[in-house]
């Protein structure tokens, strides 16, 4: 009995931490991969970019990090409840290339990464390419 309750709460760990880092992945993945108005593609907020509401492409997530309690929504708005102790969410982004791409275009795709943990433990990662609208 003990060993199906472990199981079962190691599951919704799972559940949860999956919900977690789709959500943020689709609150990236919302921005463009690039903006006029930013004109650094240094992957990271630029200095316009003050506030994680503010944020106007999708490198400027690069190095994002929440913990529990400061777990937040699109909106920023922190999410609230007791499924959130113990988890937190990191984020990358990097500029890729591939064989083929027109030379000198560094900035049309970027890999996106988002890393759910609970507590030291790295219960999953998502992965998404996505690339400059034509």
């Amino acid at each position: 009995m003990i060993s199906a309750a472990q199981d079962a709460s190691a599951a919704d760990r799972l559940k949860y931490a999956v919900e977690f880092g789709q959500a943020l992945m689709q609150e990236i993945v919302a921005r463009p991969v690039a903006d006029a108005r930013v004109t650094d593609t240094v992957p990271g907020p630029s200095p316009i970019e003050t506030s994680r509401k503010a944020y106007l492409n999708v490198d400027a997530f690069n190095g994002l990090t929440e913990f529990g309690a400061g777990l937040t929504d699109y909106e920023g708005a922190t999410m609230a409840g007791a499924t959130l102790q113990g988890f937190w969410r990191t984020a990358s982004t990097q500029y890729v290339t591939y064989t083929g791409q027109v030379t000198g275009d560094t900035t049309s795709f970027v890999l996106i990464t988002v890393q759910v943990y609970y507590g030291t433990r790295l219960m999953t990662t998502l992965t998404r390419l996505t690339a400059v609208e034509q």
